[in-house]
């Protein structure tokens, strides 16, 4: 019997290496919708007027608030006999940890007969319908609202029986280790392509099991296989990228990315601070807004707890250097004012508006290692060395983020 309906996800990887699994607690990944063709034959019974593309997402994560999310995604005039890819490209997931068991999705095709969407037609294809969903719970109660909308539109404009998708490019999609038993679409998710088809006559059956293995992707678009371009089957190409690192330019708008940028226009001012008492303001000031943006972080479920600790590791050592610069104006300036002074046996002088007092410069000592301990439990102290590599990993994954797009979808 000639199948027809959807295929399980089929994963087609990037190159001829090893494909890069979605590790929990190790990497970030996020999922996007590659490419999306439709195929209606001319002796499929249905008479509709506009296709209508939705998405649902469920993610199984402690942080995520809201059930099953749905969004509106294209609308489109249905034509017969002729295979259109549909245009469509968005971010299903933004850049999230690796932190969950697992996700499910659904890319369903539904048929508006009476053509009620037609006046919504540019609304929906500009994106008005759907959210890019992440772990941000701002985001979240926007995709929660939007999602209502969206499923009221649905029992408002198709009748009951058009609820029901003509096609339904589902996966359930595992992060933790890979069981030998279960369904291909249970292996552990991977960088990489899949590849959901679809057929709604049987006289273009889907392919069987070794058939699909023969699938490719050109880079310049489309679906092959067997050597032919895929033109009488609708289908479904999802993208999945791993990064090691996130950055922080990705914050989401996060209240911690505030506190963050308060606190280097506090470290700015430290320059001109006209005194040391002023400076020790600055170090106050500085101080109470690090103590917020590291705990606001930390629970940020966008981060990895490693990851925060770089974070945070690196901003003190940025800060703490630049304490220590304006420190030193004014302790060359109280020396040159009272000329040579011994200072043999004296401790070192504190980075944070020390002068040549001992008992000042030993409780400004003190003031930074509790600091840092609170900040940086189970640390000794803050690691410049990591600071630096941190950086400098962190400035790469900028660059890879732009190269992706992820840093102009974060800004918008």
């Amino acid at each position: 019997m000639a199948q027809i309906g959807t295929t399980s996800p089929i994963f087609i990887p990037f190159t001829q290496a090893p494909a890069r699994p979605i590790e929990p607690g190790e990497c970030y990944f996020y999922l996007k919708i590659r490419e999306a063709a439709v195929y209606f034959p001319a002796a499929f019974w249905v008479r509709p007027q506009h296709l209508l593309v939705t998405s649902q997402v469920e993610l199984r994560h402690p942080a995520w608030q809201t059930d099953r999310l749905l969004s509106l995604r294209y609308l489109r005039p249905i034509e017969r006999n002729q295979p259109r890819v549909l245009g469509i490209s968005p971010n299903l997931l933004g850049l999230i940890p690796a932190r969950l068991d697992s996700f499910t999705l659904s890319i369903d095709f539904l048929a508006d007969s009476q053509n009620l969407f037609a006046k919504l037609a540019s609304t929906i294809n500009e994106g008005q319908f759907f959210k890019e969903l992440n772990l941000v719970p701002g985001v979240q109660a926007v995709a929660g609202i939007v999602s209502r909308i969206a499923g009221g539109l649905l029992k408002a404009f198709l009748k009951e029986e058009e609820q029901v998708p003509l096609l339904k490019f589902s996966g359930s999609f595992n992060l933790v280790a890979e069981s030998q038993e279960g369904p291909p679409d249970q292996e552990r998710l991977r960088e990489g392509l899949y590849v959901i088809l679809g057929s709604l006559d049987p006289t273009y059956p889907l392919p069987s099991g070794a058939d699909a293995q023969h699938l490719y992707v050109p880079q310049n678009g489309g679906l092959m296989l067997g050597g032919g371009p895929v033109e009488t089957l609708s289908y479904v190409i999802l993208e999945v990228r791993r990064a090691d690192l996130r950055s922080v330019e990705v914050d989401g708008g996060a209240e911690w990315a505030s506190r963050l940028r308060e606190a280097k226009a506090v470290e700015d001012k430290t320059r001109l601070a006209p005194n040391p008492s002023r400076l020790t303001e600055y170090r106050e000031q500085w101080g109470g807004l690090m103590e917020a943006f590291a705990f606001l972080l930390r629970n940020d479920p966008n981060f990895l707890d490693r990851d925060a600790d770089r974070i945070i590791n690196t901003a003190i050592d940025a800060g703490l250097a630049k304490f220590e610069v304006a420190n030193q104006k004014f302790t060359r300036h109280e020396s040159a004012s009272r000329g040579p002074v011994e200072t043999k046996g004296f401790p070192n002088i504190g980075s944070l508006g020390g002068l040549d007092d001992p008992e000042e410069s030993n409780a400004e000592a003190e003031w930074e290692k509790e600091f840092t301990r609170r900040l940086l439990p189970g640390r000794q102290g803050v690691r410049s060395a990591e600071a630096t590599q941190y950086e400098a990993e962190e400035a790469e994954a900028r660059r890879e983020m732009a190269a992706l797009g992820l840093l102009d979808a974060a800004a918008g």
